[in-house]
């Protein structure tokens, strides 16, 4: 048996290497959506990225009786790419840290409002919406080096939404009678997110929901809440400023395969969209400077998770959008 023994690098080694200093130390980055439509300003709002990575599969290479399994490289991909971050308005702020930066918005009373078809909810407690699911096909007819992937089916959640009860509010147990019995079924569902002046400074519209679950007794004794569960078939998203180009691809995603409301009823449904957007996420240096730039290529949105909104809760709203991206460019 021979021994071998470990020793440390000297320091005539070490000084070879790079220096703490020489490093590179990343405090941010940006993220720009491009490709389609109107465009947006680069956003530098978004908190954290993660995923994204350059892939290649292994493949089986045996052939015939060979004893030995061996593999080969197979075809590339991109893994899916999530950003997270609070939610902004398509106005600058006037006041506060943000001063001068698109303004944060908000989570708690006041900073949201509620639309049942064309009736204001008033005295909303909160609201908690499942996320929106877009599944990825893989595309016939690609390259030989990338997996090619599309837009397919897209799967929408409920929405659960909690009042105070006032003495004379019956809309929410009225829309479940009314569809309990057949009538006046399908609402839609309107969630406005409110800047610092009120104006509307984010908005989705859930289109074709029905109610499955009324609960009239939430919590008691105190205040009485009531609660209602709606399912819904469709959703439009609104923004303005560094995240209305997210918002126009969502849109964009959901039309091009057909998957917004269904034909004859609702709204008219706009099919041919393009759904293809390049993202570019560019690092902020310790120093200011650019870094590296990341171009993820003819991506496409798979999931959104809303807000949770709560008349009760503080800070800041937060939003995450996850993307399947088909390439990836460094520079």
């Amino acid at each position: 048996m021979i021994a071998v023994q470990a020793t440390a690098p000297s320091a005539a080694v070490w000084a070879g290497t790079y220096s703490p200093d020489d490093m590179l130390v990343v405090t941010g980055f940006t993220v720009e959506i491009t490709g389609a439509g109107s465009g947006g300003d680069v956003d530098s709002a978004w908190e954290t990225t993660s995923g994204g990575s350059l892939n290649i599969e292994i493949a089986d290479w045996s052939v015939g009786t060979d004893s030995s399994h061996q593999t080969t490289p197979g075809h590339k991909y991109v893994d899916t790419l999530t950003l997270r971050g609070p939610l902004t308005a398509g106005v600058k702020a006037t006041r506060g840290t943000n001063e001068g930066a698109y303004e944060i918005l908000e989570n708690g009373a006041g900073k949201f409002r509620v639309e049942l078809g064309d009736l204001p909810l008033r005295s909303i407690q909160g609201i908690a919406i499942e996320d929106l699911l877009i599944d990825s096909r893989e595309l016939q007819g690609g390259n030989d080096e990338y997996r090619v992937y599309g837009p397919g089916d897209a799967h929408y959640g409920s929405i659960t939404i909690s009042s105070r009860v006032g003495k004379n509010s019956t809309e929410l147990y009225q829309w479940w009678l009314d569809a309990s019995q057949g009538k006046n079924i399908r609402k839609s569902i309107s969630v406005s997110l409110l800047s610092e002046t009120g104006e509307d400074a984010r908005r989705y519209n859930f289109l074709e929901c029905f109610p499955t679950q009324y609960s009239p007794l939430k919590e008691l004794p105190g205040v009485a809440i009531e609660e209602i569960v709606a399912r819904c078939e469709g959703v439009k998203f609104e923004a303005t400023g560094a995240r209305k180009a997210m918002a126009e691809w969502l849109n964009a995603t959901l039309n091009a395969s057909s998957l917004q409301v269904p034909a004859g009823r609702g709204e008219a449904k706009s099919t041919g969209e393009p759904w293809k957007r390049t993202v570019t996420v560019k690092e902020i240096l310790k120093d200011g400077a650019a870094g590296r730039a990341f171009e993820y290529q003819e991506a496409f949105p798979t999931r959104y998770v809303f807000p949770s909104l709560d008349a009760a809760g503080t800070g800041n709203l937060y939003e995450e959008i996850a993307i399947k991206p088909i390439r990836l460019e460094l520079s």
